[in-house]
């Protein structure tokens, strides 16, 4: 009951604190997966309260039409011809939420994507996010 309350909270305050829209086509190659995105959040922190940006938290909430499907989820950063990839593989059982956090290396924009992959490697679908991104490194 506490996990039901809690999802429905999330589902609305999204709107309040910048969920972004995902289109159909980033949906494809999940759906062929029979993975279905329930919710994508990004919000953007400041990891060390100086007024800066530094970092972004990306929540995903998944649900599997199988009894239990393995995927690998990646924040591919890209900054100044340079790539950064932070990565969880999780084991979707029914509905399943995961976060990772980018943490800014460098100032600048850094251009970023919310990558899914099966355990093979092979890419299932990437999402383009659209967080402000202009990050401040110290």
């Amino acid at each position: 009951m506490r996990k039901v309350t809690v999802f429905l909270a999330l589902l609305f305050l999204m709107p309040l604190f910048g969920a972004i829209n995902v289109s159909a086509e980033s949906d494809i190659g999940l759906e062929e997966a029979g993975i279905t995105l329930v919710a994508l959040r990004n919000d953007t922190l400041d990891l060390n309260q100086d007024g800066d940006v530094d970092a972004v938290n990306v929540v995903v909430i998944l649900n599997s039409s199988a009894p239990s499907s393995f995927v690998d989820i990646r924040i591919i950063a890209t900054h100044n011809d340079r790539e950064v990839i932070e990565s969880k593989a999780i084991e979707i059982v029914g509905q399943t939420n995961a976060n990772l956090t980018y943490q800014a290396w460098s100032r600048g924009a850094h251009e970023l994507a919310l990558g899914f992959y099966d355990m093979n490697g092979v890419e299932i679908s990437t999402i383009s996010l659209e967080a402000r991104n202009k990050f401040v490194h110290r």
